[in-house]
């Protein structure tokens, strides 16, 4: 997934010409900085708290994605054209987005 509309370090370092596999997330969790990761998997406390209320309400409406890892995850929400779904994820995106900024700067 690329939506190209964030400062996550996948996409920054595009611009920086950073190695893809150095654009790591700046909050130790030893993997790459991308789309999928602060979606699903970021570790940092703010972000996790920030996801698990929205993650909660598309498991209830898709209960299969509570079992899927955050690759398939993610692959599976930015396809699904369900308008409750899609609007989850939009949330999802805005709010994870919005703490990121004032994590990084």
């Amino acid at each position: 997934v690329r939506t190209s509309a964030h400062k996550f370090p996948i996409e920054t370092g595009r611009y920086s010409q950073t190695p893809r596999p150095e654009r790591m997330c700046p909050f130790g969790c030893h993997t790459l900085g991308d789309e999928c990761h602060y979606l699903f998997d970021c570790k940092h406390p703010l972000i996790e708290r920030a996801r698990t209320p929205t993650l909660n309400d598309i498991s209830c409406l898709k209960p299969e994605v509570s079992q899927m890892d955050p690759p398939h995850k993610c692959k599976f929400l930015f396809k699904c054209d369900d308008p409750q779904m899609v609007h989850l994820l939009g949330k999802l995106c805005y709010d994870i987005q919005k703490i990121f900024k004032v994590l990084s700067f």
